[in-house]
């Protein structure tokens, strides 16, 4: 670990989160949409997302009824 500087607040010397962390969230996350995707086609709901901090909670003005559709955009 790097010697703490007297000027720079601790909080701001670690990372937010680790990447190790990152990489679970992400993996967690695809499984979400691999398994709403599979139930949709299906025709059943979709399951409830697990508790998420990182991300802005849905818009009440959403339509339940409408599915909202992922696509990944990385290349």
């Amino acid at each position: 670990m790097k010697p703490v500087e007297s000027n720079v607040s601790p909080y701001l010397q670690q990372p937010l989160r680790t990447l190790d962390e990152v990489r679970q969230e992400r993996e967690r996350r695809q499984r979400e949409e691999l398994a709403a995707i599979e139930a949709s086609k299906a025709g059943q709901s979709p399951p409830a997302p697990a508790n998420d901090p990182g991300t802005a909670p849905a818009a009440a003005s959403a339509s339940p009824a409408a599915p909202k559709v992922l696509v990944d955009q990385t290349a």
